[in-house]
């Protein structure tokens, strides 16, 4: 017996653990895909598809409801449970991807992996801690001047 199929199920009404049924056949396992981990997967797929303008209906109707997207994937009580859902998805895609400067507009400066060193909010913790404004785009820097060096050297800021 795989499933006692009622609502719930516990103890002896379940035969086979849910990792040998997520597991491969030719592991032994059903090959039934783990939920969690499809939705996620999909999730992501979703942002990377917004993030990166793809052209379909989907992404266009996103851009022109939640966009531009000049504070990032935000949540709000405002917003449909859809998108708070894959609002919170985002910090996952950012920490997983890595970023293409080009003119630095669609770059966050703060969150976004466009160093070497990685987000520059987890490289200098302290100066993120002061920040106002962590939504900024890297194409907002050199109109105020901004150096930034290595984490071990100082960063110089230089409003103007």
């Amino acid at each position: 017996m795989f499933w006692k199929g009622g609502i719930e199920s516990k103890g002896g009404d379940c035969q086979v653990a849910w990792e040998v049924v997520c597991a491969d056949k030719d592991e032994g396992g059903l090959g039934v895909r783990d939920l969690r981990t499809q939705n996620t997967s999909l999730l992501l797929k979703l942002i990377h598809k917004v993030v990166s303008r793809a052209d379909s209906p989907w992404v266009n109707w996103i851009h022109c409801q939640y966009a531009p997207f000049s504070t990032g994937f935000k949540t709000s009580p405002s917003y449909t449970a859809s998108w708070n859902t894959i609002a919170r998805f985002f910090p996952m895609y950012q920490a997983i991807t890595s970023v293409d400067v080009g003119d630095g507009t669609s770059t966050f400066f703060w969150h976004d992996d466009w160093t070497t060193m990685g987000p520059l909010y987890q490289a200098f913790p302290a100066i993120y801690s002061h920040c106002t404004d962590h939504t900024l785009k890297v194409s907002c820097f050199p109109c105020r001047g901004v150096e930034l060096a290595a984490p071990s050297a100082a960063v110089v800021c230089c409003p103007r």
